[in-house]
């Protein structure tokens, strides 16, 4: 009961960090002067990157099997740490690498994840686990976009996404603390 309401937990923090930072990412790089061709071909140099990061990780699962607590922390972490050089740049390759690190350590995070709730919960364990998640997210989200339109709104324009990206973050580090 403790570990599937601590992964409750770290996904509702999910929800609100994730509409802080990746729905608004276009948005965000619009404003900074990246044209739609330039951020189409960042998601997908990033995607690749992950495609091939998935495939490493299906030949070699010795890679995931060892020390998994802290690559798991590590991964989580990470993803929601490197919004923020995102946010404090308009630089086309820190933007660039940032995204990629982030979008690889999320695929890490998404193996790790159900890693634990599949070795952790039977079937009808997993079924509520992930029950119980996907409503915490999907109820979080909204209210993360519900912020997010508000913050865009009231926060000067100068510094906006700063404010937004870096919050997002360390909302982000509260659901990485969670676990």
């Amino acid at each position: 009961m403790r570990l599937k309401l601590i992964l409750t937990l770290e996904i509702a923090f999910a929800g609100i960090y994730l509409a802080l930072t990746r729905s608004l990412l276009v948005i965000y790089l619009t404003s900074i002067g990246f044209t739609v061709g330039y951020i189409s071909a960042m998601v997908v140099a990033s995607s690749i990157t992950s495609l091939i990061l998935s495939i490493i990780l299906y030949k070699f699962p010795k890679l995931i099997a060892e020390r998994v607590r802290m690559k798991f922390i590590l991964a989580h972490a990470g993803e929601r740490i490197f919004w923020i050089p995102i946010a404090l740049t308009s630089d086309i390759y820190v933007i660039t690498l940032s995204y990629t690190i982030l979008s690889m350590s999320s695929t890490v995070l998404g193996v790790f994840m159900n890693l634990l709730i599949y070795s952790s919960f039977d079937e009808i364990g997993i079924r509520d686990v992930t029950a119980k998640r996907t409503a915490a997210y999907n109820l979080t989200n909204v209210i993360g976009l519900i912020l997010s339109i508000f913050l865009l709104a009231i926060l000067p324009s100068e510094i906006k996404f700063q404010i937004i990206f870096i919050m997002g973050s360390l909302i982000g580090l509260l659901s990485t603390a969670t676990i």
